[in-house]
Protein backbone atom coordinates (compact mmCIF):
# COMPACT_ATOMS: atom_id res chain seq x y z
CA UNK A 1 0.00 0.00 0.00
CA UNK A 2 1.31 3.25 -0.81
CA UNK A 3 1.33 6.17 1.39
CA UNK A 4 1.84 9.85 1.36
CA UNK A 5 3.62 12.25 4.49
CA UNK A 6 1.45 15.11 5.33
CA UNK A 7 1.82 18.39 7.05
CA UNK A 8 -1.80 20.06 8.29
CA UNK A 9 -1.53 23.81 6.68
CA UNK A 10 -1.85 26.74 9.62
CA UNK A 11 -5.56 27.81 9.49
CA UNK A 12 -6.90 24.79 8.96
CA UNK A 13 -8.77 21.89 10.49
CA UNK A 14 -8.41 18.21 8.62
CA UNK A 15 -10.11 15.08 10.81
CA UNK A 16 -8.53 12.02 9.87
CA UNK A 17 -11.48 9.44 8.46
CA UNK A 18 -9.90 6.62 9.80
CA UNK A 19 -8.58 7.85 13.21
CA UNK A 20 -11.30 10.23 13.78
CA UNK A 21 -8.52 13.02 15.53
CA UNK A 22 -7.17 16.46 14.14
CA UNK A 23 -4.13 16.65 12.11
CA UNK A 24 -1.51 18.61 14.30
CA UNK A 25 1.30 17.40 13.45
CA UNK A 26 3.30 15.47 10.04
CA UNK A 27 1.72 11.72 9.81
CA UNK A 28 1.64 9.10 7.78
CA UNK A 29 -1.58 8.19 5.85
CA UNK A 30 -2.48 5.76 3.02
CA UNK A 31 -2.90 7.22 -0.89
CA UNK A 32 -6.14 7.23 -0.97
CA UNK A 33 -8.40 10.17 -3.13
CA UNK A 34 -9.17 12.01 0.34
CA UNK A 35 -5.96 12.63 1.16
CA UNK A 36 -5.24 13.47 -2.33
CA UNK A 37 -8.55 16.01 -2.66
CA UNK A 38 -6.60 17.36 0.95
CA UNK A 39 -3.51 17.96 -0.97
CA UNK A 40 -5.35 19.50 -3.74
CA UNK A 41 -7.32 21.83 -2.20
CA UNK A 42 -4.73 22.79 -0.08
CA UNK A 43 -5.89 21.83 3.73
CA UNK A 44 -2.62 19.67 3.95
CA UNK A 45 0.27 19.78 2.00
CA UNK A 46 3.33 16.64 1.51
CA UNK A 47 5.73 16.78 3.89
CA UNK A 48 8.95 15.81 1.96
CA UNK A 49 11.28 15.16 4.63
CA UNK A 50 12.04 12.02 6.22
CA UNK A 51 10.15 10.69 9.23
CA UNK A 52 12.28 11.98 12.65
CA UNK A 53 13.75 8.30 14.45
CA UNK A 54 12.42 7.87 18.06
CA UNK A 55 14.90 9.26 20.42
CA UNK A 56 17.46 7.18 22.12
CA UNK A 57 15.97 7.67 25.71
CA UNK A 58 12.62 6.46 25.32
CA UNK A 59 14.91 3.28 23.60
CA UNK A 60 16.77 2.42 27.20
CA UNK A 61 13.48 3.59 29.07
CA UNK A 62 11.74 0.75 27.14
CA UNK A 63 14.56 -2.15 27.60
CA UNK A 64 14.85 -1.36 31.03
CA UNK A 65 11.29 -2.22 31.51
CA UNK A 66 11.46 -5.26 29.39
CA UNK A 67 14.24 -6.87 31.25
CA UNK A 68 13.36 -9.06 34.31
CA UNK A 69 13.97 -7.60 38.11
CA UNK A 70 17.13 -8.85 39.59
CA UNK A 71 16.34 -10.23 43.21
CA UNK A 72 19.90 -11.19 45.28
CA UNK A 73 19.85 -13.81 48.25
CA UNK A 74 19.66 -10.91 50.84
CA UNK A 75 16.30 -9.24 49.64
CA UNK A 76 14.51 -12.51 48.04
CA UNK A 77 11.47 -13.33 50.21
CA UNK A 78 11.77 -16.68 52.57
CA UNK A 79 9.50 -18.74 50.47
CA UNK A 80 11.64 -18.13 47.27
CA UNK A 81 14.86 -18.94 49.08
CA UNK A 82 12.97 -22.46 50.31
CA UNK A 83 11.84 -23.36 46.98
CA UNK A 84 15.45 -22.52 45.12
CA UNK A 85 16.87 -25.16 48.27
CA UNK A 86 17.25 -28.25 46.34
CA UNK A 87 16.05 -29.82 49.79
CA UNK A 88 12.65 -28.08 50.39
CA UNK A 89 11.47 -29.82 47.28
CA UNK A 90 8.34 -32.26 47.04
CA UNK A 91 8.58 -35.37 47.09
CA UNK A 92 12.01 -35.65 48.41
CA UNK A 93 12.29 -36.04 51.95
CA UNK A 94 15.81 -37.76 51.91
Amino acid sequence: MKTLRIRPVAGRVVRDPDLHDLITAPRTVPDSPFWRRRVRDGDVTLDLSPPTAPRAASASTQQAQDSPARTTPATASAATRRAADPAHTTGDKS
